[in-house]
């Protein structure tokens, strides 16, 4: 498998594909046909390229909750996420629409309608953007410090489900 990978990852290369987009796609090996993974690879490009900025926002905003998890939490396990600790309005719309687009994100990889996956994630980052300019994530509660840092490793692992967004650059 590594000997496929590899030489797959260079024949992308040669395609054109940006290094880092081929090795975010390839981040699970091959978990899926060839035909699939290139699909997934072309939409993952198209998005990030898109002249509005919404893959190159939404890759912003996964960084900077990654960041936030890395430094806040390490490799400690979250709790749940708890619906009665949402206090602004801005985390109840980005845990509703999180919530929402979880629940179609792998419909969509089912079917590998991948630009449509891309397009629900757009949709993501007006929401992401007004969490973090209107919450307080490391607050001296420790309950909601714990419930915010759920809520951003939603929006983690839900762009990974996708591709692996810490390999991308940018």
């Amino acid at each position: 498998e590594n000997f496929i990978l590899d030489r797959l990852k260079v024949y992308w290369k040669d395609q054109g594909f940006a290094f880092d987009h081929i090795q975010a796609v390839l981040s699970k090996g091959l978990s899926a046909p060839l035909w699939h993974l290139k699909q997934r690879l072309s939409a993952l490009s198209e998005f990030l390229k898109d002249t509005k900025g919404h893959g190159t926002h939404l890759l912003g905003a996964y960084k900077r909750a990654n960041n936030i998890l890395t430094q806040s939490a390490g490799d400690k396990a979250l709790p749940a996420l708890q619906d009665k600790l949402l206090e602004a309005s801005v985390e109840l719309d980005l845990v509703k629409h999180l919530n929402a687009t979880r629940a179609e994100v792998p419909n969509l990889l089912n079917t590998h309608a991948y630009g449509d996956v891309m397009h629900q994630l757009a949709k993501l980052r007006p929401l992401i953007d007004a969490y973090f300019e209107g919450v307080m994530i490391n607050v001296d509660n420790p309950q909601l410090r714990d419930n915010r840092l759920a809520t951003l490793d939603l929006f983690r692992t839900l762009l990974e489900e996708v591709a692996d967004f810490s390999k991308l650059e940018g």
